[in-house]
């Protein structure tokens, strides 16, 4: 979408939220509707500030994901104690920067929180408990962070690359690609899905994790999108690693090794002597 077309969507969701607010408010008795008139004031210039499309693309965004973004950017001019237009406007530049904070936060917490390589039984065992759990809950939201970039992305018989981007950009390489594995090696019987991935999955190290009555709890990890489609994305996720892996690799060549710059900088500063200068022994 656009920065106009986010900046709309927006604006059409605070509408929508503010005509629900209105109906709320004109049910209540006259005494408690006054009480009530500043808020619904206020929140009524936000809106009208919201038609300039005062917002950047991520700003708008961040706001679109909240359930109430009117009642939020209303929160924080609250907070504020200064010129009242400006304050509208400043409400809702802050609130949608606090947003885009709190999802950085939040990947970067999943970015850093390590796929947890055993199964529920070992870490009772183990009194690791809550990292399994951290992990798990992790795992089943890439899974959905999947399912969605593809039925987001896929259009025209053809997957964006941004679907790659938004899923690894969030959850990292190593939890992405251990939720396509389970799913690939839970669906081995599946044509759809490429011998390769099929073997690639298999080299991939799953620990077996049932529950007491016998049940896989590995099955609530498995993409539920069209195989065809999974096999696609698992496909362009393995190329974008293997891309990743081979700049560090290029990078790393030309970077002089610690023992190769001493080197270096040791014949530099030698000093040079010439065979003609050199005096006979006497």
């Amino acid at each position: 979408m656009t920065n106009e077309e986010l900046n709309a969507a927006l604006y059409e969701k605070m509408r929508a939220e503010q005509d629900q607010f209105t109906g709320w408010l004109l049910k209540l008795a006259p005494k408690e509707m006054l009480e009530h008139s500043f808020e619904c004031t206020v929140r009524q210039d936000i809106l009208i500030s919201m038609e300039d499309n005062v917002l950047t693309s991520d700003q708008a965004q961040a706001l679109l994901r909240s359930e109430k973004p009117l009642a939020d950017v209303y929160k924080e001019y609250q907070k504020q104690q200064s010129g009242y237009i400006d304050e509208v406007r400043d409400s809702i530049v802050a609130r949608a920067n606090s947003e885009i904070r709190k999802d950085q936060e939040r990947r970067a917490a999943l970015q850093n929180l390590p796929v947890y390589p055993h199964s529920g039984e070992y870490a009772r065992k183990h009194g690791e408990l809550e990292q399994y759990r951290e992990s798990r809950k992790a795992n089943i939201s890439c899974r959905v962070a999947i399912e969605e970039a593809i039925s987001k992305h896929y259009r025209e018989n053809r997957l964006d690359d941004i679907a790659v981007k938004e899923v690894v950009d969030t959850f990292g390489y190593d939890r992405t690609l251990h939720v396509l594995a389970v799913t690939v090696q839970q669906k081995d019987w599946d044509g759809r899905i490429s011998r390769d991935n099929k073997e690639w999955a298999k080299s991939m190290t799953i620990p077996e994790n049932r529950m007491e009555g016998g049940a896989d709890r590995n099955i609530e990890l498995i993409v539920g999108s069209h195989s065809g489609l999974m096999n696609l994305f698992l496909i362009e996720v393995r190329h974008s690693l293997a891309m990743e892996q081979s700049k560090v690799k290029s990078t790393d060549k030309e970077r002089p090794s610690m023992l190769a710059r001493l080197r270096e900088q040791t014949q530099k500063n030698a000093p040079k002597h010439s065979a003609k200068s050199k005096e006979p022994d006497r």
